[in-house]
């Protein structure tokens, strides 16, 4: 096949000799090369050529399928079916309308996979009639994208009309299957020439953004379905009125090769879009290009294409890209959020499963999906909400795209029965939509004979090394607490430290060569943290596509600024913007008794310039309550405010915020030395609590409880104090109601030598002495990295080197 992945990968060429021909059009640079990825070939299994239906299933298997839909498939069946009839009862429009946006070829094309599909099982006129209807229509279309765009929109049409083209093939005469052919090579070329970047798109080395496998998915997918059935279009092309030059590359800037003398023909290919004024450029058949102002189409209609083998080719090189970004990823996890993450795999499985199927190709990212369950699993709240609510996206996308047919996938895949169990609970909170005929993809994917398991054994902490985020849990039970952080780079830390160190599969320079860590979707919200208890939100954000900024957020605001985020008009392409603005997890520990995590803030605030350190420690002391120290350390004084959202309503009460949930639930936040601090609540969508330090601190230390709790039980609550801070070290003591205290020591400062603290010696980053109703010493914990801690007190403890995790109740 051709390579002329433009502005990809590889790198600049830059020829110039004087014209012997005319060309028309200016100089510009041209990147040519591949995608760093072995070229792959995509050829058809034997029993699959000549056959329609083929993808996903034949007509031979459609039987088993038939049996399957009342049987072990019946429920999601009923999904589809409802689907089907839903769209039968709307108007179907025969024209798109005049200021139809993505969203609406993007509905169009899904809609056709619920009709199609309910046409194949119950083999009746009601669905197959309309479903040819339908195709027929959208072949009568131009565009199948807002402003012929070559997005998403264009994406869900291709992949809906192509399927629908492969499993109603029958029901079709010649002239439809004629007539919805042209249409699909048509609008897949298009799709092509987007994917190749002969015709410019941003997202064709997008690689850390879901368009780019979503649109790679769809083209790939029509290449399947017209492999065999469709062959390339050539095009004759004769000069317009001299000899014309024929160049190595698109641009007037690149070296004549030949001459193609007046009178004579070539063969065009492919049409190459300028990159720096309105000429085009023909690709012709000897690799050689000419300007396309200097000469005519034989056949004024004729447009060419590449083989639709050629499609699943360019389709299977990117996902080759992305197999080797998510496998490097590694732990399940995506940037952007988790609904963007389901889109994301909705879109991209079909292709990878078919691509197997019918060539034996094997491109999915299975150390990725493996984890994908295990992600899922520890996010899952009760309500079908998940734990970590970053980046963009909106309460109806939750379970739009069917997050469960993804684990089913995997589930299935890697013989998974938890993963199983977790599809189950997620199919359980799952919400009707138009996206519900994501569901015909789950019929194929999921596999009754394993049965799921619940999570019984499995550990109550959770660390996302990608998203730098943990996830701790009392239980798996609908009342368990859940509390997550988030501390991780823009892009993901995998995304994030390839691009900044230029490595492969990148294609460095990306200003010049495209590619890009797109970040718009992601937002500036390292350290941020999140509770829930019994169905409700204790410790909420707001949940909104656009809500980037840091007051959206529960974090913290330096001079009422948000964190860093790259200039807007580098548009990602500039390693160096990201360069040392990488918020990280510097230290988990996670035991029986407690966790402790402590997040390094310092580089998302990149742009002060004078900050030498912010970081976020957080205590859970199991299963009572979390302690939160946030220090700071900078050369010049600053104003420093600490953020927190509530889910009804929030109050001051003496040195806390009183915040309210729905059945009773409550969250009490605790200030340490309130009164040196300013605290006020804010209406908002979300009601938010803020405490500043005062104007004039260079250094600064805010330590706060969090205790969850209920309307009858808040009478009850603990207190904490400040007993000493050295500067190095602080000493927080929790005293409950009845007595009973626990005294926990930070030593924040990291010192190299045990520090003295109160009662206490120690050189541990944490420890936790907690003591009984007559001050004696009940347990104690420790954390890594400390070799001592000696306590004076009633009942003393004298622990030596022993460097790890240290819990022993006396």
């Amino acid at each position: 096949m051709h390579k002329f992945i433009l502005l990809a990968i590889g790198f600049v060429l830059l020829m110039t000799t004087a014209s012997v021909g005319l060309d028309g059009g200016q100089d510009f640079d041209f990147v040519e090369g591949s995608s760093g990825t072995t070229p792959l070939s995509f050829q058809l299994n034997s029993e699959y050529v000549g056959q329609h239906p083929r993808l996903f299933f034949t007509w031979d298997e459609v039987p088993l399928l038939q049996e399957k839909m009342y049987d072990t498939h019946a429920a999601i069946w009923d999904r589809i079916y409802m689907e089907a009839e839903d769209q039968l009862a709307q108007p179907f429009p025969t024209q798109p309308p005049d200021d139809a946006t993505f969203n609406f070829f993007r509905d169009e094309g899904t809609r056709l996979l619920s009709l199609a599909f309910a046409c194949v099982l119950d083999e009746s006129d009601r669905y197959c009639d309309p479903t040819v209807e339908r195709l027929m229509t959208h072949a009568s279309w131009p565009v199948w994208d807002q402003n012929d765009e070559r997005g998403l929109g264009h994406a869900h049409m291709l992949l809906g009309n192509a399927l629908a083209y492969d499993w109603v093939h029958v029901w079709l005469d010649d002239d439809e299957r004629a007539t919805i052919q042209e249409s699909l090579r048509r609008q897949g070329q298009k799709l092509y020439e987007a994917s190749t970047n002969a015709h410019r798109v941003w997202w064709h080395a997008s690689y850390f953004q879901n368009h780019f496998t979503s649109l790679n998915s769809a083209l790939g997918l029509a290449g399947m379905v017209l492999a065999g059935d469709v062959p390339a279009r050539l095009c004759d092309i004769t000069p317009a009125a001299a000899n014309v030059n024929m160049r190595q590359g698109p641009g007037t800037n690149f070296e004549i090769a030949d001459l193609l003398p007046f009178g004579e023909t070539a063969t065009a290919v492919l049409l190459v879009e300028s990159r720096e004024n309105d000429d085009n450029w023909w690709l012709l058949d000897n690799d050689l290009y000419v300007a396309t102002r200097v000469v005519n189409l034989v056949d004024e209609n004729c447009s060419p294409s590449a083989a639709p083998e050629v499609w699943a080719e360019q389709a299977a090189e990117q996902f080759a890209i992305s197999q080797e970004f998510l496998n490097g990823i590694g732990d399940g996890s995506w940037h952007e959020s988790i609904p963007y993450q389901d889109y994301m795999l909705s879109m991209s499985l079909p292709f990878l499963f078919n691509l197997r199927r019918l060539s034996g190709e094997d491109l999915f990212p299975h150390t990725y999906l493996q984890n994908y369950p295990d992600w899922r699993l520890y996010n899952l709240l009760n309500n079908g909400d998940f734990i970590l609510s970053y980046g963009d996206f909106g309460k109806d996308w939750q379970t739009g795209f069917a997050p469960f047919a993804i684990v089913r996938f995997a589930a299935n895949e890697y013989d998974d029965p938890i993963a199983a169990w977790t599809a189950e609970r997620l199919a359980a909170t799952a919400t009707s939509g138009e996206k519900s005929s994501f569901a015909v993809f789950e019929f194929f994917y999921y596999d009754p004979t394993l049965q799921p398991e619940p999570p019984v054994d499995k550990p109550l902490s959770y660390v996302s090394e990608d998203l730098e985020a943990v996830i701790w849990r009392t239980g798996w039970d609908d009342d368990a607490l859940v509390f997550g952080l988030k501390a991780g780079p823009l892009g993901g830390r995998f995304g994030f430290d390839t691009f900044v160190s230029e490595q492969a599969p990148w294609s460095p320079p990306c200003r010049e060569t495209g590619c890009q860590l797109n970040i718009d979707h992601d937002h500036s919200d390292a350290g941020t943290f999140y509770l829930f208890r019994n169905n409700e939100w204790l410790v909420p954000e707001f949940v909104q596509w656009g809500q980037v900024d840091t007051p959206f957020h529960n974090t913290l605001l330096i001079d009422g600024e948000s964190q860093y985020r790259p200039p807007p008009n580098h548009f990602h392409f500039f390693s160096e913007d990201f360069a040392g603005s990488d918020a990280f997890l510097r230290q988990v520990v996670d035991g029986t008794q407690f966790n402790y995590a402590v997040a390094d803030l310092t580089g998302s605030y990149k742009q002060i310039d004078d900050l030498q350190e912010i970081a976020r420690h957080v205590v859970f002391v199991r299963p009572d309550y979390f302690v939160m120290l946030d220090t700071i350390r900078a050369d010049e004084p600053h104003y420093y405010q600490w953020l927190i959202h509530f889910e009804d309503s929030v109050a001051i009460e003496e040195s806390w915020f009183r915040g309210q949930s729905a059945g009773g639930q409550l969250i009490g936040v605790d200030v340490a030395a309130a009164a040196d601090n300013d605290m006020w609540t804010e209406d908002a969508a979300l009601p938010r609590a803020v405490i500043a330090k005062p104007f004039d601190m260079t250094d600064a230390r805010l330590a706060t409880l969090l205790y969850p709790t209920t309307q009858d039980e808040w009478a009850s609550r603990p207190v904490m104090t400040t007993q000493e801070d050295t500067g190095e070290s602080i000493l927080l003591r929790v005293t409950q109601n009845d007595g009973r205290f626990d005294d926990i020591i930070i030593n924040y400062g990291q010192p190299e030598a045990p520090v003295q603290i109160g009662a206490y010696t120690t050189d541990a980053d944490l420890a936790i002495v907690r003591h009984d109703q007559s001050g004696n010493i009940d347990s104690v914990y420790r954390s890594y990295n400390g070799c001592v801690l000696e306590a004076q007190s009633p009942t003393a403890t004298s622990e030596t080197c022993n460097a790890g995790l240290f819990e022993v109740t006396t």
